[in-house]
């Protein structure tokens, strides 16, 4: 399983020590008008974006980016596996590249291939670079900022139940849902949706008779499901209670593989699930400033920037 050794000593060295001495690094500009968090990245000069996703356990290079820069990276081993909502496949593994982000010139280790769609994407990052910090992501604002623990005490500030998921240590967080259940969700920084619910959740409840349905579609890494959704007039989040908030959940007689195995990929790569039912996303995220330690799992949830 990918762990913290899946970025360089040279991203400690570049970055902890600014973060340290200051306590809590300058604002980054972000954009996350497509649901994403995206930041500015550069892999042999080409200028694009990349992804952070907290949902993540290991950083991916997208193969659609490597075909439209015509870069040829070594491959090595044999290749992993990875499952995504619906489906499986194997795939590449590449050799360490440089990556200049946040300033930065940083070598990632670890990479998957992946095919993530738009060539300008260049990476997505994952647990090998958030389990490092604290970090602090003001979606009002597009911005986003670093903390070191000496900081902020996420222990006294924390404001929901939330904790690190067994496994690949994605955080998970305790949502109320409609004041009838509360669940455990993956908070997901790479999900662009509301909240994804598992079909067996939703079947205890009367949900599916209550509120219109919509049929749509889940695109996953490897391929496309079938999905229901509908709008669940109450989701508690922390202190906050947001109304109309979009659920989707897999078509009847459906399975995605996310819900039924230990280790799967959500949006984009390989999750643990367990202990959780789902995924909350941007359109609840969106409304908040999230401080986020993802070493604890611990979790505030704001409407400003603090300290």
């Amino acid at each position: 399983m990918p762990n913290s050794k899946g970025i360089s000593v040279l991203l400690i060295a570049c970055l902890i020590a600014p973060v340290v001495h200051a306590k809590i690094s300058q604002w980054t500009p972000i954009d996350t008008s497509e649901g994403w968090i995206k930041v500015a990245s550069a892999i042999n000069g080409i200028e694009g974006y990349s992804i952070i996703d907290s949902g993540a356990n290991l950083h991916a290079i997208n193969e659609a980016f490597l075909r439209e820069a015509k870069l040829e990276l070594r491959k090595i081993g044999r290749g992993s596996r990875v499952q995504g909502v619906v489906g499986e496949e194997v795939v590449g593994n590449y050799a360490p590249i440089n990556v200049r982000v946040f300033g930065e010139e940083l070598e990632f280790r670890s990479l998957r291939g992946l095919d993530l769609g738009d060539p300008n994407l260049q990476l997505l990052i994952g647990a090998g670079f958030l389990r490092h910090f604290i970090f602090q992501f003001d979606y009002p604002q597009n911005r986003m900022r670093l903390m070191s623990r000496e900081a902020v005490n996420m222990k006294k500030v924390a404001n929901i139940p939330s904790k690190s998921a067994r496994g690949a240590g994605a955080p998970l967080v305790k949502v109320r849902l409609n004041d009838e259940l509360d669940v455990w969700l993956v908070l997901d920084t790479g999900s662009t949706g509301g909240v994804l619910l598992d079909r067996n959740v939703v079947d205890r409840t009367s949900w599916l008779e209550d509120y219109e349905q919509s049929a749509g579609t889940i695109q996953g890494v490897v391929e496309s499901g079938q999905t229901h959704s509908f709008v669940l007039p109450s989701v508690k989040f922390g202190p906050f209670d947001l109304g109309g908030v979009a659920i989707r959940t897999q078509a009847e007689g459906k399975e995605f593989k996310m819900f039924e195995q230990s280790t799967y990929t959500g949006t984009h790569i390989p999750r643990s699930s367990t202990e959780a039912v789902g995924l909350l996303g941007y359109q609840v995220l969106k409304h908040f400033v999230i401080t986020l330690d993802y070493r604890s799992g611990r979790v505030h949830v704001g409407t400003r920037a603090s300290p």
